[in-house]
């Protein structure tokens, strides 16, 4: 992670940004921010600190979370198909029920990640390997049974 952030935002500048067109949400501290039910698709929250953030509900369809830290993060229920998720941790996240449908998961950090009912079909795991139904995901630290696909 970079040690140059952009600053802070808060649910309503992430907001007012999305809504004029700015996609890129980069380098910027968004720790412990409400984002939860936002339809932020094709965002870049590349390097992003999402620690603790609430992302439960969000669409984040094709964003790009490489090497952001999303340790301690809700994203239940979230939607992250197709999601550039490279280098990114998600240590101790709570995605329940998440949709990492194709999302590329090479080298991210799943330790004490919640995958219950997660839904990993086509989804590339840290290792590099594509998920298939039944996979373990003990050699990645992360628990659950996900969603079969």
């Amino acid at each position: 992670m970079s040690d140059a952030w952009m600053g802070t935002l808060s649910r309503e500048d992430v907001i007012a940004r999305y809504e004029q067109g700015n996609r890129n949400f980069s380098n910027f501290d968004l720790s412990g921010t409400d984002l939860a039910g936002l339809g932020l698709s094709m965002a870049n929250f590349t390097e992003c600190d999402l620690r603790r953030a609430s992302l439960a509900g969000a669409a984040l369809g094709k964003a790009y979370l490489r090497d952001a830290d999303l340790s301690g993060a809700d994203l239940s229920g979230a939607s992250l198909l197709d999601a550039v998720c490279t280098g990114a941790i998600f240590a101790g996240a709570d995605l329940v029920s998440a949709s990492l449908h194709r999302a590329d998961l090479t080298g991210a950090d799943l330790t004490g990640a919640d995958l219950s009912r997660a839904d990993l079909g086509g989804a590339t795991m840290p290792d590099g390997t594509t998920y298939r139904p039944g996979m373990s995901l003990e050699p990645f630290g992360a628990t659950g049974e996900p969603m079969v696909v």
